[in-house]
């Protein structure tokens, strides 16, 4: 074989030589046939030995991205295999024009864009079967797709001249500074380049090809899936964003990753020459772990090759470039490392240091490039990377578990660089969570800040991109397309596990286009870039092309106030509207510009610019401001008041002060709400008044460079005939019973359509007993006599309308005779009786209240029921203060089989049924010992128990100790029930919820004297 390595050519430029080994490679995911053949990978590196207690399992989770009309060839993988492997679909449909074969290369050509999941099975010589399910990512392919032949360029990583003569040294002097009061590079080509497009215009930047610095063939990772090199296509095109280097002025990109590439090279654009150079060449890596690769000179010193969505990250005061990964290669999770253990752990975040960017050294130690081809001994390592190894130095509780599908936002606080990042939390979940990191100093990753800032509850999960604002502090991320944008407010404290919890946002759109694109699916808003921009106050959402809204925050944090705005199309050059696998962090405010800018392209790399609306360019003389029309209402006058239905002018004046300025656009809005649109005077259309209630007119004036005004608002009202009342009696019920002497709360609920009740008046057998203006809408009865009594209650409004309850009976009865026994059944639904309070405990839910279940039960002790009745007068129950108790039965009906014997153990915690759970006695007050258990909790000594056999039916409990207690002056907080005998399995007993039969509630059945 010819040796590639010729040491007497200069390293800038080595012509190929062919070696004897052919290869295909998918596009995009690892890239199109490689011309220049190279050697297997097998030939000169050995995996290292399996495991022998590791299980055999299919090493993919998806194949490389996919591009239409472009062959594939990739081999699937399993570990810990004995004999050969066979593989089939077990389930799903591959995309059109792809097949599996048996030995397990997926072949062919996709068809058609889109995102399917499939199941695939792999089973062995001996037997064991293993599957996995892989996505396929098929995207419309870039334009201009190259061969991946080598050139000079390659070789230098560099363009060889500079095609637009500027100056492309990395200490090009940085004369602006940004708010927070970091250097800014002058970038004045590209300023000047702005200036020759209109506000709301783009324009291409970049002056050379992406693909034309790639790491040569030659010094490439081999890919065991493709069995040859991929392509750096990968770094743009799969689930990708890059970071502005502010100071330099430069775009840095890290990615590919996963099943696509697993090269860990930096590249960057630098907006000083409009050049794209290669900053580093890749590692060589190898197997650790079933499917995990790391840097040939370990995790330490270089990370592997990821997915990196939106969280790559450049932090200017350390000015390093912060990498956290994503899908990392061939995992697709989180970084990780050996613990020492015989398992792995995660590791990362890593820094990259741009001043030692060079296009010729590895990014690690010397040694550790790619030498499967050559040793190429000249290239050196530039040791550019630090491993920060958060999990050596914080607990797990403070440190993301993966940052799949994430996203980054910028902070600095204190002088220092802080990292707002959404995040999976350790364990393997997939709910995103909001962390805070602090770099603290760059040399010691020890003294970093973590901390987990906010918790996901019900917001939509999944692919997002996410900014700060570091004004209202918010982190703000788009979701899907149900509820399309959600928050998290770090000014709030963390408070419990689920404590800043993010908050779906309320906006609206007069247009509402882009609820209606991602409705019909033409735009995906989890594929969209999105982007804070300091100077406007807003942020910017970009889904490709035109499509552009800008979203503004209301003047204080809520969740409600938002507006979405789309911009304008002012015609010009465009970038495309394919985003394929998501745009993400491919999306950037740059500072240096005011201007957004954009990549695209996996081949050439192309570099946008998007110059927003009131552009202020940095460094030089501004541009004329524009300035917002005016606007105002003519028609109606605020307090016009109008009939119901009467057809009503609405009218505006609107005019433009800018010299050559025009109104193009007025919208009258009812309500807040865009009913009509004109686009030419006379401003005013003809609308009808609701049939109740008022309303709210407004315009709002467009002119010709985008500004926007809205008028003030005029409320009309509208008069219609006052409604009657209604009432009705919320107590006592009906039925229920008093003794003589007995204080009877009677209370009303009242409403009125016109919300202005007057007075409430409460009537006994038709004689008045009070009248009340005011909630609540209440009264005490002390005086009534014996026998039956008939309430009622009217309601009175503002306007002298009038209105009855149905009426209550009630029966006032003589107190029973000194020493007679008297029964009372307590049971919730009898006699009026709504004392009862019950619910579970549950040691596997132990924040979980299960105050509202229709049943009470026990489990192998997992469950502990709870319940209460109001007994005594003090309480709101029946039973005189002063009685003397003769017997007290608790009475539960077993609704299943088994049988059992339940103690009653008095409670000592003022439990509340729809907090309390396992953890809690109630809201803000914990259980001394989880289960109610502790000594605090509830008595040691049962107040009594019962037993039941295998049949349902009613258990009693003898409680007459506890209740005796409780009309001494005990507390009533009521017992918990513990099985202290019997069958173990479940066993319900009907709760007061129970609503098919009342009368199987739990009733405590009492039994007392009056002296």
């Amino acid at each position: 074989m010819t040796n590639r390595h010729t040491p007497s050519l200069p390293f800038a430029w080595r012509a190929p030589v062919a070696v004897a080994a052919l290869m295909l490679l998918a596009s995009c995911g690892g890239g199109q046939p490689d011309p220049q053949p190279v050697l297997k990978a097998a030939a000169v590196r050995q995996a290292p030995p399996v495991r022998a207690q590791e299980a055999f399992a299919i090493q993919d989770s998806a194949a490389p991205i996919l591009s239409v009309g472009r062959a594939l060839q990739f081999r699937l993988s399993a570990s810990n295999a004995e004999g050969e492997v066979r593989w089939r679909v077990a389930a799903g449909a591959l995309p059109q024009g792809l097949r599996l074969t048996p030995n397990g290369d997926l072949l062919g050509t996709a068809q058609r864009a889109g995102e399917t999941w499939v199941e695939v099975e792999a089973v062995d010589a001996a037997g064991q079967v293993a599957q996995a399910r892989l996505r396929f990512s098929v995207v419309e392919p870039d334009a201009a797709e190259a061969s991946d032949a080598d050139s000079p360029t390659r070789w230098a990583g560099r363009a060889l001249r500079d095609p637009v003569g500027a100056a492309a040294g990395p200490d090009r002097r940085a004369r602006a500074v940004a708010a927070d009061g970091t250097p800014l590079a002058d970038l004045p080509e590209l300023v000047a380049l702005l200036r020759t497009v209109p506000e709301g215009g783009w324009v291409q930047v970049n002056a050379n090809l992406f693909n034309s610095v790639w790491t040569p063939a030659d010094l490439r990772v081999w890919e065991q899936n493709f069995g040859g090199v991929g392509q750096p296509a990968s770094l743009i095109t799969a689930w990708s964003g890059f970071a502005w280097d502010s100071r330099r002025g430069d775009l840095l990109l890290f990615g590919g990753g996963h099943a696509n590439y697993g090269g860990n090279e930096v590249y960057r654009w630098r907006g000083s020459t409009r050049l794209w150079e290669r900053a580093s060449l890749p590692s060589d890596i190898q197997l650790f772990r079933a499917g995990a690769f790391h840097a040939v000179d370990g995790p330490d010193n270089a990370p592997a090759a990821a997915h990196t969505y939106d969280n790559n990250i450049y932090l200017p005061v350390a000015d390093r470039f912060l990498v956290l990964g994503g899908a990392s290669y061939n995992t697709g999770g989180a970084y990780v490392r050996d613990n020492g253990s015989g398992g792995t752990r995660v590791t990362g975040p890593y820094l990259w240091d741009p001043a030692k960017a060079d296009p010729m050294k590895v990014g690690g130690t010397t040694g550790s490039h790619v030498k499967r081809v050559a040793p190429f001994p000249e290239v050196t390592g530039g040791a550019m990377w630090q491993n920060r190894d958060a999990a050596r130095y914080f607990a797990p509780t403070s440190i993301p578990g993966a940052h799949l599908q994430g996203c980054t936002g910028y902070a600095q606080e204190g002088g220092k660089d802080v990292v707002y990042m959404a995040a999976r939390p350790p364990g393997g979940g997939t709910s995103t969570y909001l962390y805070r990191l602090a770099l603290n100093d760059v040399g010691n990753p020890a003294a970093d800040t973590w901390s987990r800032v906010g918790a996901w509850w019900d917001t939509p999960q999944g692919q997002t991109v996410c900014a700060y604002d570091p004004v209202q502090r918010l982190v703000v991320r788009v979701a899907d397309k149900t509820r399309p944008f959600a928050f998290w407010n770090v000014a709030t404290a963390l408070t419990g596990p689920n404590g800043n919890a993010d908050k779906t946002l309320s906006y609206t759109e007069a247009s509402g286009e882009l609820q209606a694109l991602l409705s019909a699916g033409t735009l995906s808003i989890q594929n969209c870039g999105f982007d804070f921009d300091p100077v406007r106050r807003d942020h910017v959402l970009w889904c490709g092309a035109d499509y552009l809204w800008r979203l503004k925050p209301p003047a204080t944090v809520s969740t409600t106030g938002w507006t979405l705005t789309r911009q304008p199309n002012v015609g010009g050059a465009l970038p495309s509207a394919n985003v394929g696998t998501g745009i993400l962090g491919k999306w950037k405010y740059i500072p240096n510009l005011d201007a957004f800018m954009a990549l695209q392209n996996s081949m050439e790399g192309q570099v946008w610019l998007y110059k927003p609306f009131g552009w202020q360019p940095p460094n030089g003389t501004p541009a004329p401001v524009n300035q917002p029309p005016s606007v105002a209402l003519s028609a109606p006058r605020q307090g016009d008041v109008v009939a119901p239905g009467q057809a009503m002018t609405v009218a505006a004046t609107a005019s433009d002060p800018d010299a050559g300025g025009s109104v193009v656009k007025v919208e009258f809005l009812e309500n807040d709400l865009v009913v009509a649109t004109l686009t030419q005077a006379p401003w005013q259309v003809v609308r009808n008044a609701p049939a109740t209630g008022s309303v709210r007119f407004a315009a709002r004036a467009t002119d010709n460079a985008g500004a926007v005004t809205t008028s003030s608002t005029v409320t009309v009202q509208v008069q219609v005939p006052n409604q009657a009342p209604s009432v009705s009696l919320t107590s006592p019920q009906s039925g229920q019973t008093f003794v003589l002497g007995q204080p009877i709360v009677i209370t009303a609920q009242p409403s009125d359509p016109e919300g202005q009740v007057a007075s409430v008046s409460f009537f006994a057998n038709g004689v008045p007993l009070a009248t009340v203006t005011q909630a609540p809408w209440s009264t005490t009865w002390s005086q009534a006599s014996l026998g039956t009594k008939v309430l009622t209650a009217t309601v009175t409004d503002a306007g002298g309308l009038t209105a009855n309850a149905s009426a209550v009976s009630i029966t006032v009865q003589a107190p029973p005779e000194t020493g007679t026994p008297v029964i009372r059944v307590l049971q919730d639904g009898l006699a009026g009786y709504n004392g009862t309070r019950d619910a579970n405990l549950y040691v596997w839910w132990p924040t979980t209240n299960l105050g509202a279940r229709t049943n009470l039960a026990d489990e192998y002790g997992s469950y502990t029921p709870v319940l209460r009745f109001a007994i005594f007068a003090r309480e709101g129950g029946p039973i005189p203060d002063n009685a003397t108790i003769v017997s007290a039965q608790l009475g539960l009906f077993k609704s299943t089989a088994y049988d059992v014997t339940l103690s009653a153990y008095r409670l000592l915690c003022d439990w509340n049924e729809v907090t309390v759970t396992w953890n809690a006695c109630r809201s803000g007050t914990n259980w001394a010992s989880p289960g109610a258990v502790g000594s605090s909790d509830a008595l040691a000594i049962a107040d009594g128990s019962g037993a039941i056999g295998w049949p349902a039916g009613w258990m009693s409990i003898d409680v007459g100790p506890g209740v005796r207690a409780m009309q001494q002056g005990a507390v009533n907080h009521g017992w918990k029930l513990r099985r202290t005998a019997g069958n173990p399995n479940l066993k319900t007993f009907w709760s007061r919820e129970y609503a098919l039969d009342p009368s199987l509630r739990p009733k405590l059945t009492v039994t007392y004297t009056v002296p």
